[in-house]
């Protein structure tokens, strides 16, 4: 089954700045299909809704925004053109939940979603959007949709989903009118990065980059020590006690929970490397402004951070954290490939290759309000459900130490890839255990250790105190 759409309009444009990020990342893992490159939208169908309405609503969506009718190619001069389509048809698979239980539907819904994105897209050939339909019996139950991450991050995943469960709550109702305007996309926002205000924001941006760049160490662990394969290891925490304590810690540092997380992660990565300062790839989201805060693309990228706190004070760290991480998420959009040039250059002064493979991606805090006045005791007891898990490995990869930090507001999940040439496998399942370990001892009074906690005390209590040799 198939849903054809007639699009207002038809363009071709460079890809946006965070487009073509995300665009290199994902052809550099080709033929590899890795889980970054998908994402997930999906929406209940409204009650009393049939099939053909389901088609009708995901047409509607289809029609609304340009980027999810949008071929990507490769030019012969290297350069990566995307093409909105004004028709075409978009396949539909539909799929019975076996059941009539909303368990079924759910567990239906996860299948189909695993196989939605058990392939790469073909970007050239295909739109950047797999659809399928969840039956319950004979009528639809749920929609679910597989977003390329070329078109679309997780805040446009969210936005789409919502989209499609207003579009259809909407038909059900009886409403036929258009909606609001649809927020910009990715041809817009390539647009206005070509305007002299995006060139003047790349300008800033880039001066930026090149100023960090330049206070960059080349590495900052020691020789790779090969181990067993794989060499890349991921393994995830998920913490109730997390968020509660950022909470409480928001309050005491009068600084956000993003800013406490950096701070914590650079002082493990301190433990591990017996280097105060800490240099870090930030992912800035880049949805600060009016113009992006609802855009739906790719927009996300990562801008070269110095952590550089002035003594061993957490206090300081903290500091150093929040305004280092300010300054870098208001310079972070950017041309990448005038960066990648940037990078060239300062390699070929030095001499030698960068280690630019540690990556901090907080994308939990922008939604949460985690509450300020939770007891230590109340903490201690959500840390009593933490889980820790492997999430399995690979030997194709390019990373260092990457951390994404996801999630509900009440729950977060906090997933890191590590190098275990570099980092070895104890260290990392000790580096997440200590990240709430640390968060939970910052909680105690200050009286009875002396006064304000160190960076060197933190290590210790998460057990990260030694430079790490991966043997």
């Amino acid at each position: 089954m198939a849903v054809s759409f007639a699009g207002p309009r038809g363009r071709t444009t460079r890809l946006a700045w965070g487009q073509q990020t995300t665009w290199d990342d994902i052809q550099f893992f080709l033929p590899e299909v890795k889980y970054f490159s998908f994402l997930r939208a999906a929406a209940p169908v409204a009650e009393g809704m049939d099939l053909d309405g389901v088609l009708d609503c995901v047409r509607d969506l289809l029609v609304r925004h340009d980027c999810l009718r949008t071929t990507i190619v490769t030019e012969p001069d290297g350069s990566v053109l995307q093409t909105v389509r004004e028709r075409g048809e978009l396949p539909v698979e539909l799929v019975h939940a076996g059941s009539d239980t909303d368990e079924a539907v759910e567990a239906q819904a996860v299948a189909v979603w695993n196989r939605l994105r058990s392939r790469n897209f073909d970007h050239a050939n295909e739109f950047p959007v797999r659809c399928a339909v969840v039956l319950r019996d004979a009528s639809p139950a749920r929609v679910v949709l597989c977003l390329s991450h070329a078109v679309a991050d997780w805040q446009t995943a969210r936005l789409v989903g919502r989209e499609m469960a207003d579009i259809m709550a909407s038909r059900s109702a009886g409403r036929t009118d258009s909606g609001p305007v649809p927020p910009p996309g990715p041809a817009d926002l390539a647009q206005y990065e070509a305007s002299p205000q995006g060139q003047q924001l790349n300008a800033a941006a880039l001066e930026h980059y090149r100023e960090q760049l330049s206070r960059f160490p080349s590495t900052m662990f020691g020789t790779p020590v090969p181990v067993a394969s794989p060499r890349y290891l991921g393994a995830g925490l998920e913490s109730s006690a997390v968020p509660l304590a950022l909470g409480v810690l928001g309050a005491r540092y009068r600084t956000g929970t993003s800013a406490l997380l950096l701070a914590v992660t650079a002082a493990l990565l301190g433990g591990l490397t017996g280097d105060r300062r800490c240099a870090l790839m930030l992912l800035s989201g880049n949805r600060t402004t009016v113009g992006t805060r609802q855009a739906l693309g790719s927009l996300g990228q990562t801008v070269p951070t110095i952590i550089e706190p002035a003594s061993d004070s957490f206090a300081d760290l903290v500091e150093a954290a929040s305004s280092s991480s300010l300054r870098a998420y208001r310079r972070g959009r950017f041309d990448p490939r005038a960066a990648a040039s940037l990078v060239a250059e300062e390699e070929r002064l030095r001499g030698h290759r960068l280690d630019l493979g540690c990556r901090f991606n907080d994308m939990w805090s922008p939604g949460a309000s985690a509450p300020s006045d939770t007891s230590l005791d109340q903490i201690r007891e959500a840390a009593a459900t933490t889980r820790f898990t492997w999430t399995g490995g690979t030997d194709a990869d390019k990373i260092t130490f990457f951390l994404d930090v996801f999630g509900p507001a009440q729950t977060a999940t906090l997933h890191l890839l590590a190098d275990s040439h570099r980092i070895p496998e104890e260290s990392i399942r000790g580096f997440l255990l200590g990240v709430e370990a640390v968060l939970l001892d910052l909680l105690k009074p200050f009286e009875p250790r002396g006064g304000e906690p160190t960076v060197t005390e933190l290590q210790a209590v998460a057990g990260l105190t030694a430079p790490c040799t991966a043997e």
